[in-house]
């Protein structure tokens, strides 16, 4: 009877570093996505740009950004560390996509620190490219470059 407890708390044991910490590594390797009213709030007072992610459950582009785009590390860390990152479902908030226009999905909004518009993407983006839309925008290359010639002079990002 002792043997079994030791033999079932070993493969307890060994479970839990198996599985656990995976799980609890993927949990915490997400983008930290808020709600519209919350992250205006915080753009303002964190002065942070925002990178506001419209979406809705139907459309298939969508999914795909969610599934390659936004599981890609750099693009997590990168969001997560200098933006303030929303969500927006076009569906539940119709008159958020009314008033940002997002008729077509996905659509990827980029905010000043006083949360006003400073530029959006229509469609679909792969991660490469959304980590050079990131950094262009939070180092703000934008004031002096146009984006071509800071994806040359960023090679290999």
């Amino acid at each position: 009877m002792k043997r079994e407890k030791v033999f079932l708390s070993l493969v307890l044991f060994v479970f839990s570093l198996c599985f656990l910490p995976g799980q609890v590594l993927s949990a915490a390797d997400k983008i930290d996505f808020k709600t519209y009213k919350e992250g205006v709030k915080l753009v303002k007072s964190d002065k942070k740009k925002a990178f506001i992610y419209f979406h809705a459950d139907w459309c298939k582009y969508c999914d795909k950004i969610k599934k390659e785009s936004f599981t890609n590390d750099k693009v997590i860390d990168y969001l997560n560390e200098n933006f303030i990152s929303i969500m927006v479902d076009t569906d539940a908030e119709v008159k958020l996509a009314i008033k940002f226009n997002a008729q077509r999905l996905p659509m990827l909004y980029f905010l000043k620190e006083d949360a006003s518009v400073l530029t959006y993407h229509l469609g679909y983006v792969e991660a490469k490219e959304l980590l050079y839309m990131l950094k262009f925008i939070n180092t703000e290359s934008y004031k002096t470059m146009n984006f071509s010639d800071f994806v040359n002079k960023n090679p290999g990002e």
